[in-house]
């Protein structure tokens, strides 16, 4: 009996792990912000398909290492100012079971600077879209420049 219970143990250690693991990987890759920002009730994350994406889009990626990077997609090269450009200074993303808490520092330039952590619940996953609901705000702090 008792190395039954040994045995269902380390099965169900496996499975949360399986389970964690597939969900790190199906978080991992670029995706783009198609609705909401940081501290909304609700994001929603679409699947980059760069051949397919034709729009100007914010893009964040959820690399293994937990750092979260974020680029602008500009399929068409357009010519665009740096005011109000967002930029990452420190920025990651830690998944526990169905949460992923954002700790992000950055500014868009020459408009403000902010801190987020922030965590939210994964409300939706699949291949090609994440629907996030927040959960907490453990820090929201957004300066603004003077004008």
């Amino acid at each position: 009996m008792k190395f039954k219970n040994i045995a269902i143990a380390f099965a169900t250690f496996g499975l949360a792990n399986y389970l964690y693991k597939k969900s790190k990987n199906n978080l991992s890759g670029k995706w783009i912000i198609k609705e909401g920002w940081f501290g909304n009730d609700e994001i929603l994350l679409e699947k980059l398909n760069e051949k397919e994406n034709k729009d100007l889009s914010i893009v964040l990626t959820f690399e293994e290492n937990n750092n979260l990077l974020q680029y602008l997609h500009n399929p068409y090269s357009l010519e665009i100012g740096n005011m109000g450009r967002l930029h990452f200074t420190s920025a990651s993303w830690e998944l526990n079971d169905n949460e992923i808490i954002f700790d992000i520092e950055g500014a868009h330039v020459a408009t403000n600077t902010f801190h987020y952590h922030i965590s939210y619940t994964i409300h939706s996953i699949s291949a090609t879209a994440i629907t996030l609901k927040k959960k907490n705000t453990i820090v929201f702090d957004e300066k603004k420049y003077a004008q």
